[in-house]
């Protein structure tokens, strides 16, 4: 745990911090990874999860004895997401972006030093992009990821890579952080990101940042494409969906060019 908890809130704290490890798994994990992530006995770890099964926080696999998110932590985060701001004033304009491309939109949301989709629009196409609401984004090589990077401060971006392991997805994937910090100056001068086979082969991504009334990135919109359904002549007319379609909802956050 980064912080202290507070005096007689130990055991909530230890909870708290086994349910958030938990969470942000990209897959359910098993007990010896949760212990080994996150320093605790056996005995208290196991006291912890029975208590978290109990309250359907967390599931039990006991075919692969593992553990991921229960129902009601599910049920939590959706009511949580119905009253983020953002989601709400971008919702009309994601869905305009959606129709208007035939592509899956994501909106995503910053969250301190991470970014997270608080929002999804598909379309009867079919794509290759299992990315859900609730889903963390990579600020280092998926679009709307480095749409939101690249707008943070010197001293923010320091402390995001710092914080980050740069994972190599694909041969494409940039792990050096000279080279990411180069990549997100481009991305800056030309207001929106590309993910070109940089998390997965098959697809492409566009996304531009949202910006709020503070003139700060509170988030980014990202236009999700398959490889196979990629068209240079299409390119350039997305980006400026995309790009329309971010600077619509930073308007309506309060931004002011």
């Amino acid at each position: 745990m980064s912080n202290e908890p507070i005096r007689g809130t130990a055991v909530l704290a230890k909870g708290i911090w086994v349910l958030r490890t938990i969470a942000e798994q990209r897959e359910p994990v098993t007990f010896t990874a949760l212990q080994k992530e996150t320093g605790l006995p056996k005995g208290t770890l196991h006291r912890i999860l029975q208590a978290l099964i109990a309250e359907n926080l967390v599931s039990r696999d006991k075919l692969n004895r593992t553990y991921q998110p229960g129902l009601d932590l599910l049920r939590l985060a959706n009511a949580a997401l119905s009253n983020v701001h953002l989601r709400d004033v971008a919702q009309e304009e994601c869905r305009h972006l959606c129709n208007l491309t035939g592509e899956t939109v994501n909106l995503i949301a910053r969250d301190g030093l991470k970014a997270i989709i608080v929002d999804r629009f598909d379309t009867a196409k079919a794509v290759n992009s299992n990315e859900s609401i609730g889903f963390n984004i990579h600020l280092h090589c998926a679009a709307g990821g480095k749409a939101i990077a690249a707008f943070l401060s010197d001293a923010e971006l320091e402390l995001a890579l710092s914080q980050s392991r740069l994972e190599k997805f694909t041969p494409k994937t940039i792990t050096s952080r000279t080279k990411l910090k180069r990549h997100l100056k481009g991305v800056r001068r030309q207001g929106f990101a590309t993910n070109d086979g940089e998390t997965d082969p098959s697809v492409f991504g566009i996304a531009a940042p949202i910006f709020d009334l503070r003139n700060e990135v509170v988030g980014s919109i990202n236009l999700t494409v398959p490889q196979y359904r990629l068209k240079p002549d299409d390119t350039e007319r997305r980006i400026r969906a995309v790009l329309n379609a971010a600077e619509t909802i930073s308007q309506s956050m309060g931004y002011v060019v």
